[in-house]
């Protein structure tokens, strides 16, 4: 008999538990998922989990068939109700008030992770694929098995299979020692209490010394009173090395098992593997992006005097906003002016049950009494007990041709009176994600919906938020400038922004340890911020996005480089709202972003091209 490996018993575990849960249901729900009823928020979850378990662990008829699509529809016919029952965990675990419901949901959304990782890397899947490859004509079918075959390589690794669980376990140890609270108080020498102004001396000094404790709001409203710069110096060093002492073995455990990881496959480092999903694909151009970015920024003041400058300028810069007040529907109208006047869609809205009662149901259609259909979406807009405390986007269905329609789900928590600012960006950018994935739709699941290339994910989002900003969309969608965007990120906070891509990339691209980890940072901290690195600043232990984008951190700021040059040549009139959808958003990962920008443009494009247009040193 076989040795038990980490997934096997993680699956065990995980479907005992679903079990156990199962019998808080009714023979209702039972036999509502048995005959395959429309969807019910939630209630047969655990069920319709322990059916998936038993589904992708018996063995599989798996016939050689004579055509691409005849050997692929076994895995998407397979693989495609999983994915939809992994998205509807996921987004009842957000949205449900029922916690029996709620733990199923979550439950699901591990049991089904691993049920579908182990099948994806089973020989099952390597044999269809072989029985696919001989008939792979075309370049979306090549596509289709390229992106099943790296996902069968990963998961059918067994070495890779379990550094990738224990770097996970380690990603959760560091992430949550990030936020673990500091009881310790700042160091600082007598002569930094002089200066401060008389209520600050009341709330920050004792017996003549600062007395201050280092955690986070403190830190933001002590270090811009400090009238002293070396005394901001070293209050910047204490707080962004507060959980040095704490955190470190985690860091470099994780940091251990995921190069460990990577080199299983036949990488030279965690990085490496990361970048193979990614639209740049080495740590090269990574770094080319970087610096050509970094060099175009102008001088600006080092991190420590950063909130001390800030609260001096923030004040003018308030001056110059707009802000005014709507109504949650007239947001709704606006935006369904938007997607009618710029992209020829149309939304109606559908008399249909949700999770909730204050959520709406709509559908997104073309534009005319024949458009078509093209997906649903579902708006929960507003806060309540036990839901997701955040703003998102969860996908509840790729849009799969001839077989499924897209389904989406915003998840907001946003006053019911009045939106300001702040309502419209969250509003806006979500909405981006949403639209994405409704009109992503392709034959085969494994490229639709959004599966782009995996450091552009956001670009979506930002293009649509910044367009909803626009003084001239306003005055279409609202009849007047409601709203001013956000200002980019410039000076030290995006320097900051861009020495932590820096971070992410070299901890996960060498070896690294507690020796020489400081020097990677004096490296770093010369090269983006402009400054010294002020000693023991290690700001590393507190950076939990080392934990989950790692190498790839530098997404957020390519994504907004390229939906912000994208913007740029859309409202000079380069490419219309319907060529956007249909060269980018409906592709899905069909075909590269870079293949998709050239037919955009209507002319070959190269990766260096785009890296060269977004540091603004050519155009498209």
């Amino acid at each position: 008999m076989p040795k038990p490996t980490l997934v096997t018993n993680l699956t065990i575990h995980l479907v005992t538990t679903l079990l156990i849960f199962t019998s808080a249901f009714s023979a209702t729900a039972f036999a509502a998922s048995k005959q395959q009823q429309p969807v019910t928020f939630g209630e047969d979850i655990a069920m319709r989990c322990v059916e998936l378990h038993d589904k992708l662990n018996q063995p599989l008829a798996i016939t050689a068939k004579d055509s691409f699509d005849g050997n692929i529809q076994q895995l998407e016919q397979i693989l495609t109700p999983a994915y939809n029952l992994l998205f509807e965990s996921f987004l009842y675990a957000n949205v449900l008030s029922d916690s029996k419901l709620i733990k199923a949901a979550e439950q699901c959304q591990l049991s089904a992770a691993v049920n579908i990782d182990a099948f994806l890397g089973s020989q099952t899947v390597t044999s269809v694929l072989d029985n696919a490859e001989p008939y792979a004509k075309t370049p979306l079918q090549i596509r289709v098995l390229e992106k099943y075959r790296y996902r069968n390589k990963l998961l059918g690794n067994e070495d890779f299979a379990s550094l990738k669980a224990q770097g996970k376990e380690a990603s959760v140890l560091f992430r949550k020692g990030t936020k673990d609270k500091v009881k310790e108080k700042f160091k600082l020498p007598p002569n930094c209490a002089n200066g401060l102004e008389d209520k600050y001396k009341k709330r920050y000094v004792k017996n003549d010394r600062i007395d201050a404790q280092i955690e986070g709001s403190t830190y933001a409203t002590f270090i811009r009173r400090l009238p002293d710069e070396q005394c901001r110096k070293m209050a910047y060093a204490q707080y962004q090395g507060r959980h040095s002492k704490t955190n470190q073995e985690h860091l470099f455990d994780m940091l251990r098992l995921r190069d460990q990881s990577g080199k299983a496959l036949g990488f030279d480092n965690y990085a490496q593997l990361q970048l193979q999903s990614t639209m740049i694909e080495s740590t090269k151009d990574v770094e080319a992006f970087l610096k050509g970015i970094v060099k175009k920024e102008p001088e600006a003041p080092a991190p420590w005097n950063f909130y001390y400058i800030q609260e001096q300028q923030e004040e003018l810069e308030k001056t110059n906003d707009v802000n005014e007040s709507l109504t949650p529907e007239q947001a709704h109208q606006g935006l369904f002016t938007l997607l009618e006047t710029e992209f020829g869609l149309q939304v109606r809205k559908l008399d249909e049950p949700a999770w909730h009662k204050s959520v709406s149901v709509y559908m997104l259609k073309q534009a005319g009494e024949q458009g078509k259909d093209i997906g649903k979406f579902y708006l929960d807009l507003y806060p309540r007990k036990k839901k997701y405390p955040n703003n998102r986007h969860r996908a509840m269905r790729r849009g799969v041709t001839d077989v499924q329609m897209p389904v989406s789900a915003l998840i907001l928590n946003l006053p019911e009176d009045e939106w300001q600012q702040t309502h419209l960006k969250s509003f806006f950018h979500e909405f981006g994600h949403l639209l994405h994935n409704l009109v992503s739709i392709q034959p085969y699941h494994v490229v639709a919906g959004i599966s782009i290339e995996r450091d552009l994910v956001e670009m979506p989002a930002k293009w649509f938020e910044w367009l909803s900003f626009d003084p001239a969309m306003q005055k279409r969608m609202f009849g007047k400038v409601v709203a001013t965007s956000e200002k980019p990120d410039t000076g030290t906070k995006f320097r900051l922004r861009l020495f932590k891509a820096a971070q992410g990339l070299a901890f996960y691209s060498q070896p690294v340890t507690a020796a020489n980890i400081e020097q990677i940072n004096a490296k770093l901290s010369q090269l983006y911020l402009g400054h010294p690195y002020p000693k023991g600043a290690s700001n590393q232990y507190s950076f939990s996005h080392l934990g989950t984008y790692g190498p790839r951190y530098y997404s957020y700021i390519w994504s907004e480089a390229i939906a912000r040059r994208l913007l740029e040549d859309y409202m000079a009139k380069r490419y219309t709202g319907e060529d956007y959808l249909h060269f980018l958003f409906e592709q899905g990962s069909s075909i590269k972003m870079t293949e998709m920008i050239s037919k955009l443009y209507k002319k070959p494009v190269t990766l260096q091209d785009i890296i060269l247009w977004v540091a603004n040193e050519k155009d498209l």
